[in-house]
């Protein structure tokens, strides 16, 4: 082989190694930002639009309801696992030295979200441009554990 090829054959080593080494740059680019999509539901309260977090509501003297729901990124058990650090919360909130879960209820949960018209940002400038999406329902489905608890020793 002379001197020229050898040149032109590491020439082309080199460029292969860099395409080579910026796919694997982009791959991994690419999964950081899919782990930022995936990212679990946060831990927090159900209120507003948000769909998901937990809840509680007293339904008599020392018994309460409490649950989580949570889209389907987590597992039933981890719904549940949620559920009952909600219940614990509520005990240590409330100075009860244990609990009782009654009743247990978990499963998928149909939600229903009246979405509004989206308007097209050219329809100012353009009047036939029209409604983007129109008007609709969207349906999400959840994952939902609901717990009936009784708290033991309370203050309350």
């Amino acid at each position: 082989m002379n001197r020229i090829s050898l040149l032109q054959t590491q020439k082309w080593f080199l460029v292969l190694k860099a395409l080579v080494l910026g796919a694997a740059v982009a791959m991994m680019s690419a999964c950081s930002a899919l782990d930022e999509v995936n990212e679990l539901p946060v831990y927090q309260p159900l209120e507003g639009q948000d769909p998901t977090g937990y809840f509680s509501a007293r339904t008599g003297k020392d018994l309460f309801e409490v649950g989580f729901q949570s889209d389907r990124r987590l597992s039933f058990e981890q719904v549940e696992a949620y559920a009952l650090e909600r219940a614990g919360e509520l005990a240590v909130a409330k100075g009860a030295s244990n609990l009782d879960v009654l009743a247990r209820e978990c499963g998928e949960l149909e939600v229903q979200r009246d979405m509004p018209a989206m308007e097209s940002s050219l329809s100012q400038l353009q009047p036939t441009a029209g409604t983007m999406m129109p008007q609709h329902t969207m349906v999400i489905m959840l994952r939902s554990c609901r717990l009936a608890v009784r708290l033991l020793g309370a203050d309350e």
